[in-house]
């Protein structure tokens, strides 16, 4: 008997344009991700002035402007430092130490139990994890992260950031719309398809035993049958 497996839903797997985004797949995307970011700061090293304005995309609004950030993400906490008795630690460095461990983190959980997680949730957590480890890059390499894209309308001016802020930002912003809306209704589906595949294992099992049943029967009209042959030819014997 064949048993149709298809319609079950499991947990982890992708469905539609998200066919085969796997939690190994995610860590790849993130490593390009790193990559291009890595590659485009040196392209606006070599080519912007620093702390000047540099190319215009979209004039009045979106410009190109090399700045060296000693902060977090978008400029934040610039000039932290930490000191304990004669220790001092620049912030750029502790900066640093926490995108390694973030890096570290996500990377581990997405290889380790990412396949448990939505499509979605994982392009959150992938997006978290290329922006970390890009700009971690940065402060460990150099000291202070490479900033790049800056908005600027004339009465309005947004902190200079670059692509793995951008990343960070954007798998923020996805992390919370899935943890509301996406993984219950995955979990949902994960739930009901275990209670769907409970039916079908009953449904084999009784169809084992029904067959052995019916072997068993067989067995023991067979047996009878012998028992009627053997019973019948002594009579026959005499008869002759």
């Amino acid at each position: 008997m064949q048993h149709d497996t298809h319609a079950t839903y499991l947990p982890g797997t992708c469905i539609g344009p998200w066919h085969g985004y796997t939690h190994a797949v995610a860590v790849v995307i993130a490593l390009a991700l790193v990559v291009i970011d890595q590659l485009v700061k040196v392209w606006a090293v070599t080519n912007l002035t620093l702390g000047e304005q540099g190319i215009t995309v979209v004039p009045g609004f979106l410009y190109l402007s090399y700045v060296q950030n000693t902060g977090a993400a978008f400029g934040m906490l610039q000039g932290v430092d930490l000191r304990i008795g004669a220790l001092h630690l620049d912030g750029t460095f502790l900066l640093g130490l926490l995108s390694l461990a973030v890096s570290v983190t996500l990377a581990t959980h997405l290889l380790r139990r990412g396949r448990g997680h939505d499509a979605w949730t994982r392009a959150a957590l992938t997006l978290i994890l290329a922006g970390a480890a890009g700009n971690m890059i940065d402060r460990l390499r150099l000291g202070y992260v490479v900033d790049y894209v800056s908005i600027d309308t004339g009465s309005f001016r947004f902190a200079v950031f670059n692509l793995a802020d951008a990343c960070i930002s954007v798998g923020a912003v996805l992390l919370i719309a899935a943890t509301l809306f996406v993984a219950p209704r995955h979990e949902a589906r994960a739930a009901a398809s275990r209670g769907a595949r409970l039916p079908a294992t009953d449904e084999i099992a009784s169809s084992e035993a029904v067959e052995t049943s019916q072997l068993g029967a067989t067995d023991t009209s067979a047996g009878t049958l012998e028992n009627v042959e053997l019973r019948s030819d002594p009579a026959t014997d005499d008869r002759s």
